[in-house]
């Protein structure tokens, strides 16, 4: 009701960071000569912000690392990592029914005979991996919108709930109090009738 701490605040963040981060240990330790150094050095320095153990304290901070950290990846993956991503993001966006995802069926280069892709195929996978994480992450964030605005919505119907029931009571409470001060001054001005007209009596 009042927006409490989330314990688990900045814990799925972290996870994906750690989870990105082994895959750049994997791909940085059979890391091909010529590779561009300065998405290596990007990476690196993005990744030496948060140790495993870390305490995130700003969530939306980490998930926008993690999110450029991705997005880098792809710029590295070898032939063999390329081609099993792109395979498991087409079946994640087709299994989570997502919008986007028809467009990306059927769009993969393969190639013929069970030989290895030409430079120009993989530039192409590539570039369909890149769109497809940007696709998948302008979902991801729209959800994260949606889902602040609905817990801020919760919290101001709450807010008003509380308030309005405050106000209520005081006002119930000030109405009996009223009433009962009229009840109190009526009978107390009766008696004083009653006992002045006994004394004239006598």
């Amino acid at each position: 009701m009042f927006g409490s701490d989330d314990p688990n605040f900045g814990k799925p963040a972290n996870q994906y960071l750690i989870a990105l981060k082994a895959s750049y240990l994997a791909l940085l330790s059979k890391r091909a000569d010529g590779s561009d150094q300065q998405i290596w050095d990007e990476l690196k320095r993005i990744f030496a912000k948060y140790p495993d153990d870390v305490v995130i304290a700003d969530d939306e901070a980490a998930w926008n690392d993690a999110y450029r950290c991705e997005r880098l990846l792809v710029n590295v993956y070898d032939p063999m990592r390329l081609d099993v991503e792109l395979d498991r993001r087409i079946l994640e966006a087709q299994n989570s029914q997502l919008d986007f995802a028809s467009f990306y069926v059927g769009r993969q280069q393969k190639p013929a005979d069970k030989g290895e892709l030409t430079g120009e195929q993989q530039a192409a996978n590539r570039s369909l991996l890149a769109r497809l994480i940007e696709d998948q992450q302008w979902h991801d964030a729209r959800l994260y919108l949606k889902c602040g605005y609905a817990h801020t919505a919760q919290v101001r119907v709450s807010w008003a709930f509380f308030i309005a029931l405050l106000i209520f009571g005081s006002t119930m409470f000030m109405v009996f109090q009223t009433r009962s001060y009229v009840v109190w001054a009526a009978e107390a001005t009766g008696d004083a009738k009653t006992q002045q007209g006994g004394t004239s009596d006598k």
